[in-house]
């Protein structure tokens, strides 16, 4: 077994979905969205936490995130997942800018499924590190939609624009962990 030092702050997207609404996929619905601002603001304050790790369960087993609450889309579930309001619910886009611009490091553990939005928030992470069971990709195009939380900026800036257009234009999910690490996504 390996230990975690009382110096990282080890956040499970899981943990931000109400026990009574269950949420297999870690979906990043207006819960979940708060939960995780919360948690990162709180590390970020305390001065004995000098690192983050993102992880989809308190476990570091199954999904990462398959990325946001589809039910969202309508407006009918209390917050938005594309328009912020002040003191509300922070959108996807927000909580890459807070991750993204974050003081201390913020290290993505990803496993199983990493897509849409739950890969926008990994590429907002200063790393990213996974195993072999990982599926990334921003499939949102599938549905006529696109990536809404900076993941058309943030993957070329990591992999290149090529390969970062194949992922986006094409939705393709089926990237692996070996082709993370060789085209720049993955830190290790």
């Amino acid at each position: 077994t390996m230990s975690i030092p009382s110096s990282v702050a080890v956040i499970a997207i899981s943990n931000g979905s109400p026990p009574s609404i269950p949420n297999p996929v870690n979906a990043l619905s207006a819960h979940v969205r708060q939960y995780l601002q919360t948690a990162i603001v709180n590390a970020l304050k305390d001065p004995s936490i000098l690192a983050i790790v993102l992880v989809g369960r308190p476990d570091g087993k199954g999904v990462f995130s398959a990325g946001a609450d589809i039910k969202e889309f309508s407006g009918n579930s209390g917050g938005s997942v594309t328009t912020s309001e002040p003191g509300g619910i922070p959108t996807l886009n927000d909580l890459a800018h807070l991750m993204e611009g974050s003081s201390k490091p913020i290290i993505a553990a990803l496993t199983g499924a990493c897509l849409g939005g739950g890969m926008e928030l990994a590429l907002a992470a200063q790393y990213r590190v996974a195993d072999k069971s990982l599926k990334y990709g921003l499939p949102e195009v599938k549905i006529g939609l696109i990536p809404g939380a900076g993941g058309t900026q943030r993957l070329p800036r990591l992999c290149g624009v090529r390969y970062a257009l194949d992922v986006i234009v094409r939705g393709r999910i089926n990237c692996s962990s070996a082709e993370g690490m060789k085209c720049g996504f993955l830190d290790g």
